[in-house]
């Protein structure tokens, strides 16, 4: 089916953005993909609730997953890609649940069809033609600092390492390596660290992002973070996967 593509949505806590995201979703043609599928991450306001009600509006099919407990950012991804891989789709889409992204670009990617070309195709808030509202001046400069230090360790372009936008191809995932990476935020690092060195077909694409909410990340923690994944994958590169994939 040219359709069998699932888009997934992780939400959490996300009262007051997610009618935003739920309007924007009827825009949606299903000539492109099968299913819209919503994680909530156990969130604690009214999230869920108004999923449940509007998903039965849509002229789609909905799915919707509640994780038993808060198991972070990369925790949802990894329910959706193993739900993916049950129901066998070819393609997943992430789009984020904060009512950060704009629909027209979800609408763009699956109308040009490109990322059928692509393993993974990131979506990227640097790139020429991408536009970032309400972002800081020094969140900015160390969004840059990070790609550039990323790109020059993994010795190509890297313009972003955590879109809010991106499209993954399934069968990338069935050697189950995505289970042994980190459940938080830092998750979408190790995909894009796990891409390029297995040599997968990569595509960065403009995405159009507005900043609405406070971010739950503490900053200086997640600095170390991306350091220490950085320094970690600089002496084991290759060896960081495979050692992983015998646990």
């Amino acid at each position: 089916m040219d359709n069998k593509n699932i888009i997934f949505i992780p939400v959490f806590n996300n009262e007051k953005q997610i009618k935003n995201v739920l309007e924007d979703l009827k825009q949606l043609e299903q000539k492109k993909f099968d299913t819209v599928l919503f994680i909530d991450n156990n969130s604690t306001d009214s999230t869920l609730d108004i999923i449940k009600k509007v998903s039965t509006d849509y002229n789609f099919k909905t799915h919707l997953i509640k994780n038993k407990e808060n198991i972070g950012l990369g925790g949802s991804f990894k329910v959706a890609i193993n739900y993916a891989i049950k129901e066998n789709f070819n393609y997943m889409f992430h789009y984020h649940g904060n009512n950060m992204n704009s629909i027209n670009d979800l609408i763009k990617i699956l109308k040009e069809s490109k990322f059928k070309d692509y393993d993974f195709y990131f979506g990227s808030r640097f790139e020429k033609d991408s536009e970032i509202l309400n972002y800081s001046f020094l969140k900015k400069l160390g969004n840059l600092i990070f790609n550039r230090l990323y790109s020059f360790v993994l010795k190509k372009k890297i313009s972003d390492l955590g879109g809010s936008i991106n499209v993954f191809k399934v069968s990338n995932f069935k050697d189950k390596l995505f289970e042994n990476f980190s459940n938080d935020l830092t998750f979408q690092y190790y995909i894009l660290l796990y891409a390029f060195t297995l040599n997968k077909k990569i595509s960065f694409f403009p995405i159009r992002v507005k900043i609405n909410h406070k971010s739950n990340v503490v900053a200086t923690k997640h600095i170390i973070s991306m350091i220490k994944i950085l320094i970690n994958y600089i002496f084991k590169n290759k060896k960081m996967f495979e050692i992983k994939q015998k646990n």
